[in-house]
């Protein structure tokens, strides 16, 4: 199954574990990653998925990963507010929490 914003990613995976396939990679397409977390849930197929994003369902036995070959991607994330609201009290605190969650307690 594949997240259609992230088309490559099983290709990338194939590379980066070594495996060769063709180059067509057929399957269901989902627009969100929690489509394709129920759609896995669900049993209708293999997902290649952040952990972070269930790790619940890990935890549970839900899931379970096949393959522990994580794949690093170039993918950003990019924290938005709109216009003026940066330095908005709330905003700021918030931006500031998210750094400090990111860094962890061993970044000095």
């Amino acid at each position: 199954m594949h997240l259609a914003t992230r088309s490559k990613a099983w290709a990338d995976w194939f590379s980066l574990t070594g495996v060769e396939t063709g180059s067509a990679f057929q399957g269901h397409r989902f627009d969100q990653f929690g489509m394709l977390i129920q759609a896995a849930v669900s049993g209708m197929g293999v997902a290649l998925l952040p952990r972070y994003l269930v790790e619940q369902e890990l935890a549970s036995g839900v899931l379970t990963v096949i393959a522990d070959a994580p794949l690093a991607t170039r993918n950003a994330y990019h924290f938005v507010v709109p216009d003026g609201k940066r330095e908005h009290p709330i905003v700021a605190g918030f931006y500031e929490w998210v750094c400090r969650q990111v860094q962890g307690p061993d970044s000095g």
